[in-house]
C-alpha cells in the first residue's frame, strides 16, 4: 500500500552569509531558499529544499521562478496522488519541460517521506552503507583571504577543498596552498569563467597539483572542453554542461571531460 500526498507547502527563507561567496560570475552575500514540506494521508511530514539561487548566475533557474513553478505547476500534478514509491514523482513531473531544481526540491521531500514511513534514515533508505563520510568544503574568497580560508579548512579536518578560480587569480598563491597541504585533495572550480581567449591562462593552472578542474568553460563550449582535455594533464570535470544522460554520452563521444559532478538539483532529482 502506498502513500497519498495530502498537502505540499512552501516557505521562503533568506539568511545573510557569514562571509561573501566569491566566484568568477558573482559575489553572493545572502542565501535565499525555499523549504518544501510534503505531508501524507498518514500524517507524516517530510522536507526538501530548492537549491536555486536568487539570480541565474549558476543555472537559468531562480528562487522566484522555482516558487512559481512549484506552487502553480508541480503541486497540482502531485497533490492527491497515491504513490507506491518516490521514483514515481519523476514520471509525474515529466510532462513539465526543464525546471530541474523545482522538480528536485519536491521529489527530495517525497524520498524523505517514504524513508520516514519505513522507519529508516534517508541515507539508509537509498542504499547507503556508511554512517560517516569524508567531508569537503568550498573556498570562495577574495585572493588576499584565500590562504587563510584554506588554512582554516585544514584545521577543521576537511579532506577535500574546492577553490573557485578565474583567469585573474594568482597561480603562485594556489601553488603555495596546494603544496602546503599534501594530504588534502584540491579541486578547482571555474564556473565557466574561462574562454577561448584565456585558454593559455588555463594552462597555467595545470602544474598546481589540482585533482581536477571543474567547468572551465561555458556549458555549451564542448569543443573548448575537448581541447582542454587534450592539452592538459589535470582531469577536466563537467558540471553545468551535464543536464541529462544525453549530455553524458556527448561528453564521452567528444572526449570533452574525464569526470562529472552529479547534483540532484541540477539534474532534476
Amino acid at each position: 500500500m502506498g502513500l497519498t500526498i495530502q498537502d505540499i507547502r512552501f516557505e521562503r527563507i533568506k539568511k545573510e552569509l557569514k562571509k561573501p561567496f566569491v566566484t568568477s560570475l558573482q559575489t553572493v552575500t545572502e542565501r535565499e531558499s525555499i523549504i518544501v514540506t510534503v505531508e501524507s494521508d498518514r500524517g507524516i511530514k517530510a522536507y526538501g529544499e530548492c537549491v536555486a539561487f536568487s539570480t541565474p548566475w549558476y543555472t537559468e533557474e531562480t528562487v522566484e521562478g522555482c516558487a512559481f513553478v512549484m506552487a502553480r505547476v508541480l503541486k497540482p500534478l502531485l497533490l492527491g496522488k497515491e504513490l507506491s514509491g518516490p521514483a514515481e514523482v519523476q514520471a509525474i513531473f515529466a510532462v513539465v519541460k526543464g525546471n530541474s531544481m523545482a522538480k528536485a526540491a519536491i521529489e527530495m521531500a517525497v524520498w524523505d517521506l517514504f524513508a520516514k514511513h519505513d522507519g529508516l534514515p534517508l541515507w539508509q533508505y537509498i542504499g547507503g552503507t556508511q554512517q560517516e563520510i569524508r567531508a569537503g568544503i568550498v573556498v570562495a574568497a577574495k585572493p588576499e583571504e584565500l590562504l587563510h580560508e584554506i588554512e582554516a579548512a585544514a584545521a577543521k579536518g576537511y579532506s577535500r577543498v574546492k577553490i573557485k578560480i578565474s583567469p585573474a587569480l594568482d597561480v603562485d598563491i594556489l601553488k603555495e596552498a596546494v603544496g602546503r597541504y599534501p594530504d588534502i585533495l584540491f579541486f578547482a572550480d571555474a564556473n565557466g569563467g574561462f574562454s577561448e581567449q584565456t585558454m593559455n591562462r588555463l594552462k597555467d593552472f595545470d602544474d598546481i597539483g589540482f585533482t581536477l578542474i571543474e567547468q572551465p568553460f561555458a556549458e555549451h563550449e564542448w569543443e573548448l572542453h575537448a581541447k582542454a582535455k587534450r592539452m592538459m594533464k589535470t582531469p577536466i570535470c563537467l558540471d553545468e554542461s551535464i543536464k541529462s544522460l544525453h549530455d553524458v554520452e556527448r561528453m564521452i563521444e567528444m572526449q570533452a571531460g574525464d569526470i562529472i559532478a552529479l547534483k540532484m538539483g541540477r539534474l532534476g532529482g
